[in-house]
């Protein structure tokens, strides 16, 4: 059974600007990996380079980090409702900066 069905949008934003939207519907598989290519290539293309860039929960997976990774000085992705990630990171002691 379908969870989504309605609008599911692929937009990019930088500041208070949309500078990409792709559309899409919820019965269209979403190929996140391959619409970040285009977009990153978009902005590259344009002397755009992207220092940071925000994801939620979903962009979890080897594949899209791998992308954001070869394009993005730093990303994040926010994993609050991942209750096991969340506790995990409340034991961990002595973060340090990473040098790549």
């Amino acid at each position: 059974m379908k969870k989504f069905t309605g609008y599911s949008p692929a937009v990019a934003v930088i500041g208070d600007h949309i500078v990409s939207n792709e559309n899409r519907n919820g019965n269209a598989h979403f190929h996140q990996q391959d619409t970040l290519e285009r977009i990153f290539s978009r902005f590259e293309e344009n002397g755009i380079h992207v220092d940071s860039m925000r994801m939620d929960c979903g962009s979890c997976s080897e594949e899209i980090v791998d992308t954001v990774k070869a394009h993005c000085k730093y990303f994040y992705i926010r994993a609050n409702r991942y209750s096991a990630f969340y506790d995990d990171m409340f034991i961990l002691r002595r973060w340090r900066r990473s040098t790549e």
